[in-house]
Parts: structure tokens; C-alpha cells; sequence
């Protein structure tokens, strides 16, 4: 990793949004293949709105959005002053809560809770009154999904290391297993649902632990 000064990046007459003031998290460990130097890393932002390209239609200059760049995105990733982004990855930051996000938490909503939420909605369809088994309950996508779940009224099950049980707990899983129970979880909860099980499981592990 090296600082360097770039040339500041252009919305042009497409899709794309520049933004400014950004505060950025999750910074890639590459660059993609094929992209020179100097390339910006980072995958997660937010910040205001600089300037729009002609085709953007949902944004204008001032606006304060938070966004997901794409690892192959030719104009760098969030970790930098400015970065340009096509107009779907995005979004207003909410301002209708108790208080107005900061731009360093709206940065580090966008990866976590938007996979958490596909996971969640589109691909398990979950619905209130159904439980969870969400494997891998600490991490960034595992913490919002239980939260979304707990939120959606399923009961929650997760999984995580002790020194984290009490966090999960505090973010809504009705019961926390020790993840390095391993297979020994899936007795724990049929002896705790009376032989039922769960309506849904999501693993917030890698490939090969999830298949075991």
C-alpha cells in the first residue's frame, strides 16, 4: 500500500455519482487483475454528493449517501477523498431516525447489512413466527442478521465464540451456542425445539465449514 496523489475523478455524462468527504471502510487486500497503479482500495463509503453524471435520475449534489463500490470498479474503491460510483450502489442516508447517521456508521452499513438482508429476504424468505440458525453470529453479516431476524419477530438461535455470546445475546438471539461445539450444536438445538429444529439456517462461514 502506497499514498499518492490521483487526479480527481469526474462524474461525466453517465451513471455515475462523485462523491466527497468520504469516510470509508473495508479495504480490499488486491487490486483487481489487470487495473495499474494507482489503484484505491476499499469497498464500503459515504459521503456528499460532489457532482452527478447526465444520466443520473435519484440523486443531485448535497445529497448524503452511503455506498457499496464494486471490486471491479475501474475509478478505485472508498479508501480516498472523492470516488465515483454508478448511481445504484448509492444510497440516502436515512434521516428520519432518532438521530442522523454519522458518515463513519452509514459506512459500515452498506456490505454487511445488504448481504445480510438478500440473504435474509430474497433467498430464505423468512417470515415472523418461524425460528433461525444463524451459523457465525459475531461478524459483521452474521450481527445484522440476527438483528433483522430478531426485528422480523423469528426466534434466533446463533452461534458464536463465548466472549462474544453476550453481545449476540444483546442484539437480539434468543439462544447463543458455542460455535466450537461444531456438529454438537445441531443436538443442542433439536433437544431445545423438542426434536423440531429450525425453519431456516444461514451460514456466516466459509464454504467448507458450512458443508460440514
Amino acid at each position: 500500500v502506497d499514498w499518492k496523489r490521483v487526479m480527481f475523478p469526474a462524474s461525466g455524462s453517465g451513471p455515475g455519482v462523485a462523491g466527497s468527504a468520504l469516510k470509508g471502510f473495508k479495504g480490499m487486500h488486491h487490486k483487481p487483475p489487470n487495473y495499474p497503479y494507482p489503484y484505491v482500495v476499499g469497498v464500503d463509503g459515504a459521503g456528499e454528493v460532489e457532482s452527478v453524471g447526465g444520466k443520473v435520475t435519484g440523486l443531485k449534489a448535497g445529497d448524503r449517501v452511503m455506498f457499496h463500490s464494486s471490486l471491479t470498479n475501474a475509478h478505485g474503491g472508498s479508501l480516498c477523498e472523492y470516488a465515483v460510483m454508478e448511481e445504484p450502489v448509492a444510497v440516502p442516508i436515512p434521516a428520519d431516525g432518532a438521530r442522523p447517521f454519522s458518515y463513519e456508521e452509514a459506512a459500515a452499513i452498506p456490505c454487511a447489512t445488504w448481504t445480510a438482508y438478500v440473504a435474509l429476504f430474497d433467498k430464505l424468505r423468512i417470515e415472523p413466527g418461524r425460528s433461525i440458525f444463524v451459523d457465525g453470529a459475531s461478524g459483521a453479516v452474521g450481527s445484522c442478521a440476527v438483528q433483522l431476524a430478531h426485528h422480523m419477530g423469528l426466534y434466533v438461535f446463533a452461534s458464536c465464540s463465548p466472549s462474544n455470546a453476550d453481545y449476540v445475546r444483546s442484539i437480539g438471539a434468543d439462544q447463543v451456542l458455542n460455535y466450537h461445539d461444531g456438529i454438537e450444536m445441531i443436538d443442542q438445538i433439536l433437544d431445545a425445539t423438542e426434536g423440531y429444529g429450525v425453519d431456516y439456517y444461514l451460514a456466516v462461514t466459509n464454504t467448507q465449514d458450512a458443508e460440514s
